[in-house]
């Protein structure tokens, strides 16, 4: 049984994502991208212990459902109070 080494894993996967490999230097880009726009941020978790992470990760994600929340609630409020206004003619 040959083993696969990890060029060609990392070229396999790279060419699952559309087809064509993606450079480094270009998922770097995208993720810098992110963060200046707002999508994604970076939270350094190195100082807490390994099996303390999961949690943290899931207390941030259930932080960002719930403000999720809120902002369909409100965009539901706001989509029918303007829904309420006679139409004028």
């Amino acid at each position: 049984m040959s083993s696969t080494s990890s060029e060609d894993r990392f070229r396999d996967a790279a060419e699952s994502e559309g087809g064509a490999p993606v450079s480094a230097g270009a998922r770097i880009f995208q993720v810098r991208t992110a963060v200046e726009v707002g999508r994604v941020f970076y939270v350094d978790l190195s100082s807490l212990p390994e099996l303390e992470r999961p949690a943290v990760v899931a207390e941030i994600k259930e932080l960002v459902d719930r403000a999720l929340a809120r902002n369909s609630t409100r965009q539901r409020d706001t989509a029918l109070k303007s829904s309420q206004v006679p139409n004028e003619a």
